[in-house]
Order: C-alpha cells, then sequence, then structure tokens
C-alpha cells in the first residue's frame, strides 16, 4: 500500500500476515526461507519489473488523493 511519508527514506521494510488459520512462526519461517533464496540468488528481471511496476502505481494513487 501507498505511504508517501516512507518516499526516499531510504528505508528497507519487510513484513509477512499469517495465511487464514496459519501462524506467526509458519509466516516467520516462509519469510526466512525467502530472505535465504534472495541473499544466495538476488533478485530476477521479473522481480525488478514487478516492484518498479508497483512503486509507480502507488505512487500514482499517492499522488491522486
Amino acid at each position: 500500500s501507498y505511504s508517501g511519508e516512507n518516499l526516499d527514506s531510504g528505508n528497507f521494510v519487510i513484513y509477512a500476515t499469517p495465511v487464514p488459520g496459519g501462524t506467526n512462526e509458519a509466516a516467520e519461517a516462509a519469510l526466512d526461507t525467502e530472505l535465504g533464496r534472495l541473499a544466495r540468488e538476488g533478485t530476477t528481471e521479473e522481480e525488478i519489473a514487478r516492484a518498479r511496476n508497483r512503486l509507480l502505481a502507488d505512487t500514482v494513487v499517492g499522488n491522486s488523493v
């Protein structure tokens, strides 16, 4: 979601929400797994494009509010 107060702050924020019926521990384990993959393999071009598109869309929405 859009948060204008963090724009260009240099923060790197990660959060996870358990699936319905899931546990915080399972969400944390899934997050740890993904962070491990990211550290080993880096990001794909598809992931970068998806993040860029999301940032642009959030900016457009934020500017129209």
